[in-house]
């Protein structure tokens, strides 16, 4: 498995680094937040060797590796966009939404939903 490759392909076919907010992972799956949905190559992307699923969900677009792979991936990812651990590029006009409890409640959800 060249994670590098792996993670190259990933970021290319979901719009490329510019389109990259943040990159993070739970136990099988790289969790992107997006700039802009519309520029992910779903069907290349799911060709991309070891992913076993793609799909978009509570504003996050979704690839499933599984356990190991994923957390090679994503620091992989982490290196190429240069993005920290949990670190987000700052968007102009950017607002957070909601008040700290509401956010930190849908943080947790988040997390635990699949």
């Amino acid at each position: 498995m060249e994670t590098t490759k792996i993670a190259s392909q990933v970021i290319q076919y979901v719009g490329g680094q510019d389109n990259i907010v943040s990159a993070m992972h739970c136990a099988t799956r790289l969790r992107l937040k997006l700039k802009n949905y519309d520029l992910v190559d779903e069907e290349a992307l799911s060709d991309v060797d070891q992913v076993k699923g793609v799909f978009l969900a509570n504003d996050q677009y979704q690839v499933i590796f599984g356990s190991g792979t994923v957390n090679l991936v994503t620091a992989e990812v982490l290196k190429q966009t240069g993005l920290g651990a949990n670190e987000a590029k700052a968007e102009e006009g950017d607002t957070k939404k909601g008040n700290p409890v509401m956010r930190a409640v849908k943080v947790l959800s988040d997390i635990f939903v699949p």
